[in-house]
């Protein structure tokens, strides 16, 4: 297993996060909508992570909030519209 040699490698990370705690950082999130077009916002299907444009909002099964990896993985070009999602 993966994890299991990580933790053999790096005994010592692993030790200082097992006793003191640790905290995993967040990836940001973006939402993805190009102005002027009727279907202009990025959708992602959660189960089968495929792609789609869509021009509204709670789509079943899907989300708009998406990594800059997901963006990016989608179309390169589609970075220029990306724009944050603001954090509660």
């Amino acid at each position: 297993m993966a994890a299991s040699r990580w933790a053999q490698r790096n005994q010592d990370t692993f030790a200082r996060a097992w006793l003191d705690g640790y905290e995993i950082e967040k990836e940001k999130l973006y939402t993805v909508e190009i102005e002027g077009v009727s279907s202009g916002k990025l959708f992602k299907n959660i189960k089968t992570n495929k792609y789609l444009f869509h021009s509204g909002n709670g789509l079943n099964g899907y989300t708009d909030k998406l990594t800059e990896t997901e963006i990016k993985q989608k179309d390169e070009r589609l970075w220029r519209f990306a724009v944050p999602v603001e954090e509660n």
